[in-house]
């Protein structure tokens, strides 16, 4: 990931992140559209095969600990428009593998 701007993000920051699905690999730009520290955290795609939307709200839980809900909003175009349902699966599957390395990396550090 690479971000235009230095500093802590802030709503208009672009970034620009290499994205790895369905075996390819591709350059994606997104921008900032909300951000609410702690609590949540939204960017939007500005072109490519998808426009898509990533909404990440932060809640703690008791106890300790945080709780990350992602959720996603996208259209696609091309010829991904015609491949809804196994698009869906595919992003779903690719989603849970980065979920895990998080995990993973968050339980590291830990």
């Amino acid at each position: 990931m690479r971000k235009e701007a230095q500093g802590p993000p802030k709503e208009g920051d672009r970034f620009t992140v290499d994205v790895g699905f369905l075996g390819r690999r591709y350059e994606q730009s997104f921008e900032v559209s909300s951000y609410e520290p702690p609590r949540r955290y939204v960017d939007r795609n500005l072109g490519g095969p998808f426009h898509d939307e990533h909404t990440y709200t932060f809640q703690e839980e008791p106890g300790g600990g945080t709780r990350l809900t992602v959720a996603m909003e996208a259209h696609p175009g091309g010829f991904f428009r015609i491949s809804g349902p196994l698009l869906e699966r595919a992003i779903r599957r690719q989603f849970r593998k980065e979920l895990q390395t998080l995990e993973g990396m968050l339980e590291t550090r830990g």
